[in-house]
């Protein structure tokens, strides 16, 4: 069974008001950043960023989700991760030319980038037709 909080809507709109910029500002600081990391940083409930980052942050495109090959979830905000994908798109391009049948997690390794943002460019390789990827 689950215990639950129940708090007036003005200060649950506090809350909402008061941690919103501090979790988006510590996020735009620590791209590729962890929900426990934000927690730990901001001394804030899990309730309380899973909420922010569930209902608000993630919904409205303002924060974007990408895992690793473990399944791990990392956050960076919109702006970083459009500036790692367009930034690293042309590099990726060149890297296939010579690594076919190379994984995801050797173009993070080779190309010294996150492993979601690796993924995130294999799948725009795929889409321009130029790779196909295989579940390992």
């Amino acid at each position: 069974m689950t215990n639950y909080l129940i708090t007036r809507t003005a200060t649950a709109q506090g809350l909402v008001t008061a941690n919103l910029d501090n979790i988006y500002s510590n996020i735009d600081a620590n791209p590729a950043t962890t929900r426990a990391a934000i927690q730990a940083a901001l001394s804030l409930s899990a309730d309380i960023v899973n909420y922010m980052i569930d209902k608000v942050l993630a919904p409205s495109q303002i924060v974007v989700h990408g895992n690793n090959i473990a399944g791990t979830e990392f956050l960076w905000t919109a702006g970083d991760w459009a500036a790692a994908l367009t930034g690293n798109i042309a590099a990726a391009r060149t890297w296939l030319t010579t690594n076919d049948n190379n994984t995801t997690a050797q173009m993070a390794s080779e190309m010294g980038i996150h492993e979601a943002i690796a993924i995130a460019l294999a799948f725009a390789l795929q889409w321009e037709l130029k790779a196909q990827l295989t579940p390992q």
